[in-house]
């Protein structure tokens, strides 16, 4: 049934298409940093009228970051909390949202949990990885559920002409080991990449061993100018210890696993000058195991299974002034779960589809309107309508001034819904409504500096929460949030630069109570770029302030006081293949946890060498 559809589909998309005669055009030049996630096709992200940021290959590499949370943390309004060090299960607070309104994608495919919703970081490395781009703020109405904090897109790396390969080998306290190897190829109509990652470590405390492999492939074929099929595999298998089942209560015995399998063939066709077709058909697969033969409440196993396929396809043409770009989406989730209590779910789930249309309208030299609208519809929990508007003005003297309004949502997940005892097949879709103004100034000739302010209002209805009278999930919840971002990037020589972000946040429940996890303040200051010809490095400063947490024993509200790391890379260039490195994580040597009761690791050195072909 779903390769029919999938085929339907496809036929549809090309039945539309080939009409339209082929030709060629020169393709677009950008100044600054691409971004296809926040609108759905290559933009400068610096003239894009939405919250962009863009950590590119150089960042990655000059951060020597292996674990995609560390990166994660620099990004304004968006709040890392993980229960311990890499590995441990990790959530991201996108200005203020809840830790499963925020999207995750690879190369536009959906990575988020079917099961009970949100995105487990601490699964992914950096391995193989171009860009990650993050779009802050609603994003239904181009990109479905989940995207009422934002969206975040692991873009992989694209194999350059000729043969190229790179090996990393690193070393460090608390038996931290990396492997890390590329290669790739490319000819005329033939690329590709390929990458692999065995990343392992410990800390002092007895089962707290984590083990992380990471491979993606990456292939395609180019039959005429900016034309591509592709082939897309990303896996992930982890397995870990978990040090104890609550603070002050070992488990030396309690283990998980989990694998994560992306499978995708993207398709993109230059019809003409005016026409462009790009499709993709995906199936992502998750298998999570969890052991502990002493648990004292006889829950000693659980096996969870998920499967997700997708295909989304989108159209782009331009007529006049009018960039437009409509398409649609299908996707069907399936859950099997079990533990040593009996079986959950068997092969439960639903299906859901979607039409939208954008209209992104250079109305003139200053002035440009993006509108788009989606809906969604599936029989489990009706339908949903999302919204979009931003427009930005180009004033005197490089500065511009932004508008944005948008409606966004997250579907009722199959363990919502379908949970025995807990769920509810009449859960309705959480919603929300957001507005952000933002005033910026972009570098120029007469300024090294860029600027931007930005303010922003989200209301969020029917939040899914447990309800203990009626002992189910209702929609009941409901949050008010403001926030403010000030960023500035700094250009030093055209080799070194800096970016500060200082993020305020007042996150409310339907009680007027602060949400918890969600810091007021907080912010980075990060400088990196070549310092010579040898040199080149990573400084980065990270301060995340007081914040209601509940604690581990007790279960009542605390207050988890702030705290500052410092992180510092260096890597010195040997030859013209040799790199030495050398990396310092929490160099204060900090005691802090991000999550109360979960402590974080403390100060660990890394050596490295990287050499490359």
């Amino acid at each position: 049934m779903f390769y029919r559809r999938i085929c339907l589909l496809s036929l549809l998309v090309l039945a539309l298409a080939l009409p339209l005669h082929a030709q060629e055009e020169d393709s677009k030049k950008f100044s600054g940093e691409i971004t296809v996630t926040a609108t759905g096709t290559e933009e400068d992200s610096s003239t894009v009228p939405a919250a962009v940021t863009i950590i590119s290959s150089k960042e990655i590499e000059d951060s020597q970051v292996s674990d995609l949370p560390e990166l994660l943390r620099r990004v304004p309004s968006m709040i890392v909390m993980s229960a311990g060090g890499v590995g441990n299960q990790t959530s991201v607070f996108t200005r203020g949202s809840e830790s499963d309104h925020t999207l995750v994608m690879i190369d536009g495919v959906r990575l988020n949990s079917p099961y009970f919703g949100g995105f487990d970081f601490s699964q992914v490395s950096t391995a193989g990885l171009e860009r990650i781009e993050v779009v802050r703020g609603p994003s239904s109405a181009l990109w479905g559920s989940d995207a009422i904090g934002g969206v975040i897109n692991l873009v992989p790396q694209r194999a350059r002409q000729g043969l190229h390969g790179q090996f990393l080998a690193e070393s460090g306290s608390d038996s931290w080991e990396r492997y890390q190897g590329t290669f790739s190829y490319a000819s005329e109509g033939f690329d590709l990449l390929a990458t692999g990652l065995k990343h392992e470590g410990d800390s002092n405390l007895e089962n707290s061993d984590f083990d992380l492999e990471t491979g993606l492939i990456d292939a395609g074929w180019s039959f005429k100018k900016e034309s591509r099929v592709g082939i897309l595999f990303f896996q992930n298998d982890s397995e870990l210890g978990i040090p104890f089942a609550s603070p002050g209560n070992p488990s030396p015995l309690r283990r998980q696993k989990n694998r994560q399998q992306t499978m995708a063939l993207p398709f993109s066709w230059k019809i003409n000058s005016e026409w462009r077709l790009e499709s993709t058909l995906s199936h992502v697969s998750n298998e999570f195991r969890f052991s502990d033969p002493d648990d004292a409440w006889g829950f000693t196993s659980q096996a969870t299974d998920t499967d997700t396929d997708q295909a989304h396809a989108i159209l782009h043409t331009d007529r006049g002034l009018h960039h437009l770009s409509f398409g649609g989406e299908w996707r069907s989730d399936e859950v099997d779960d079990a533990s040593s209590y009996g079986v959950n779910l068997e092969s439960k789930g639903s299906d859901s589809s979607g039409l939208f249309l954008q209209d992104d309208w250079s109305i003139n030299s200053s002035t440009r309107l993006l509108a788009g609208v989606r809906w969604d519809s599936t029989d489990e929990w009706g339908s949903e309508f999302s919204p979009r508007l931003g427009i930005g003005w180009k004033l005197a003297r490089g500065y511009d001034l932004r508008l944005n309004y948008g409606e966004a949502f997250r579907q009722p997940s199959v363990g919502e819904l379908y949970f025995p005892g807990s769920g509810n097949p009449d859960l309705q879709p959480e919603t929300s409504k957001s507005w952000e103004i933002s005033l910026g100034r972009l570098k120029g000739k007469s300024s090294p500096n860029e600027y931007r302010f930005n303010y922003f209002h989200t209301e969020i209805d029917d939040l899914i929460n447990f309800d203990y009278i009626s002992y189910s999930m209702l929609n009941i919840g409901k949050a008010t949030i403001d926030g403010i971002e000030f960023i500035v990037d700094t250009t030093y020589t055209e080799d070194i630069s800096s970016t500060l972000q200082l993020s305020w946040l007042d996150a409310k429940d339907g009680d007027d109570q602060d949400l918890l996890r969600r810091p007021e303040w907080s912010g980075t200051f990060t400088l990196r770029g070549a310092f010579s010809e040898a040199w080149r490095g990573d400084l980065n400063l990270l301060y995340v302030g007081e914040r209601p947490d509940i604690d581990a024993l007790s279960f009542e509200e605390v207050t988890s006081p702030g705290f500052v790391t410092v992180d510092l890379a260096l890597g010195f260039r040997l030859s013209d293949t040799l790199t030495l490195r050398l990396r310092g994580r929490n160099l204060l040597d900090r005691d802090y946890a991000e999550i109360n009761g979960y402590p974080a690791p403390g100060r660990r050195i890394i050596f490295g060498l990287k050499a490359a072909f």
